[in-house]
């Protein structure tokens, strides 16, 4: 007996849900319907053929090889390059990598469900942005020299010009290497901009990073960010160091123990609400960071390398324990 198929208005309703619910992108809306229609047996399942894949790997190849054969006559000859040359040779492998960024994203016939398309174009524009911000910041450093006690104004351009290029072209072709370059720009940027040997510096840069990492997660969950799963992972990693970086500098010890607390409430009010196993990793991760560094401030070290060891297990248990019941809880 052949199943009764399921109306178009149906199907409509359900991929509507999945995507409301997060488990599909609204881009894969058209493939998940098919899909659906596929298991039902109203469709023949498409042929698949590895000939795409393939053809991704060899233009990844390519590509990382030109890239590498560029930058490797570039380091032979980088010493021997006037700074102005030093400039050109940078913009000129930009203007390589966008021109191949945009090919790979308008020959032929552009799908917005073209995965392929999408990674490979996003991998070359993504490099593209980074290589417009190595150029900027030569050129500032060129212009602008700075010393180590100041702010280096050639790398905080150069990021923040690599963050601005990189968030624009995420809008036209996503991936998670774009997600990685606006993260690792913004924190770079953040860091150019603090003077280092200062005492405010670890209160600046932890609270900034702080604000960009609850804002990097409140886009993910929003929808706004095509690869949610990774969003999730990099905003998470992002806010522990965000906290960790004053105990790191050893400096206001205290205020990265109440930021990384702060992350963890935040961790666990995100995971009950989301149920993303992200979160519920960032929980045992700030837990056992923060425990065994508050014990050891507090006795001034004097329980020792076994001591630190043991405590860290511990910590390393109860939280475990505390991710799992919270695991339970949220599918409750």
């Amino acid at each position: 007996m052949s199943p009764t198929p399921v109306s178009n208005e149906s199907l409509t309703k359900i991929v509507t849900a999945l995507i409301r619910d997060g488990l599909v992108h609204p881009d894969q809306g058209p493939r998940a319907e098919q899909s659906i229609r596929t298991a039902l047996g109203q469709e023949r399942p498409a042929r698949t053929s590895g000939m795409p894949k393939l053809i991704e790997v060899i233009a990844y190849l390519g590509a990382a090889l030109v890239v590498a054969g560029v930058f490797l006559l570039m380091a032979q000859e980088w010493e021997n390059f006037s700074n102005t040359e030093q400039v050109i040779a940078l913009g000129v492998v930009t203007l390589i990598l966008g021109i191949a960024g945009i090919v790979a994203a308008t020959v032929g016939k552009p799908n917005r469900t073209d995965d392929i398309r999408r990674r490979l174009s996003s991998t070359l524009l993504t490099a593209f942005a980074i290589g417009l911000g190595l150029t900027m910041g030569r050129w500032m450093e060129i212009r602008f020299p700075t010393d180590f006690d100041e702010i280096s104004w050639g790398v905080f351009t150069g990021s923040a010009l690599t963050l601005l290029a990189a968030s624009l072209l995420y809008v036209v072709a996503p991936s998670a290497f774009g997600q990685v370059t606006i993260l690792g720009s913004a924190m770079i940027a953040t860091f150019a901009l603090t003077p280092p040997m200062t005492d405010s510096s670890a209160f600046f840069v932890a609270t900034t990073l702080l604000v960009v990492a609850l804002l990097w997660l409140a886009m993910a969950e929003l929808g706004w960010l095509r690869e949610q799963m990774i969003a999730r992972a990099l905003g998470v990693a992002l806010a522990i160091v965000a906290a960790q970086h004053p105990v790191m500098e050893g400096s206001h010890s205290w205020y990265g123990y109440l930021l990384t607390c702060l992350v963890v409430i935040l961790s666990v009010g995100l995971y009950l609400t989301k149920v993303a196993w992200p979160y519920v990793a960032g929980v045992v991760i700030a837990i056992t960071l923060v425990v065994p560094e508050v014990v050891t401030d507090w006795t001034n070290g004097s329980l020792g390398a076994v001591g630190g060891v043991l405590i860290a297990g511990v910590t390393l248990l109860v939280a475990s324990l505390i991710g799992y019941r919270m695991s339970l809880k949220a599918k409750d």
